[in-house]
């Protein structure tokens, strides 16, 4: 039958991390460790430091406290967010032309033509399959419009892109 919402297809995204990962079975990946339950705020600035080589120790100090920030906003791991952010960008704040012409924007590369239909007034809808049936859900989003312009920012990237690894664990563990 129809889904109750409209599919998040990201033509514009990449399938190089794809093709790498389907060569590698599955069942041969080593289990992802745990995160820590407190994050110790100077060592992960250090480690922002040293994943994102050549940045200053005033940009290395601004985006540890995001993405810690973030992180404890919406409940998601900061290694992952910050994971993200390098894989994407290598920490980079500036969106190339290309991915401007691809529509992904700011640090994470966050694709707007994706996401952007599940945000509207300062909310994001999402489904989660309860008792054989989609139920809607919300996520409250509202400190930042998403569009384009917000979504290249450091701050409101790592904020949205926080909210999408959410709603993502959110849905992922109605999978599981």
């Amino acid at each position: 039958g129809r889904f109750p919402w409209r599919r998040r297809i990201g033509k514009e995204v990449d399938s190089i991390h794809i093709t790498a990962h389907k060569k590698t079975p599955i069942e041969l990946w080593p289990k992802e460790p745990q995160s820590p339950s407190s994050v110790d705020g100077a060592r992960f600035e250090a480690a922002i430091g040293e994943l994102c080589m050549g940045i200053s120790a005033k940009r290395k100090t601004k985006y540890a406290k995001l993405v810690l920030d973030e992180s404890r906003r919406f409940e998601v791991d900061p290694f992952l967010l910050a994971a993200l952010m390098y894989d994407q960008s290598k920490c980079w704040p500036h969106t190339p032309k290309r991915e401007i012409r691809l529509n992904r924007y700011g640090m994470t590369r966050i694709s707007h033509t994706m996401h952007a239909p599940h945000f509207r007034k300062g909310v994001y809808q999402y489904f989660l399959r309860e008792n054989g049936e989609f139920k809607a859900h919300t996520l409250a989003v509202g400190e930042y419009p998403f569009n384009k312009s917000t979504a290249r920012k450091p701050a409101s990237n790592l904020y949205f892109s926080a909210a999408i690894l959410s709603v993502l664990e959110d849905q992922d563990t109605m999978l599981h």
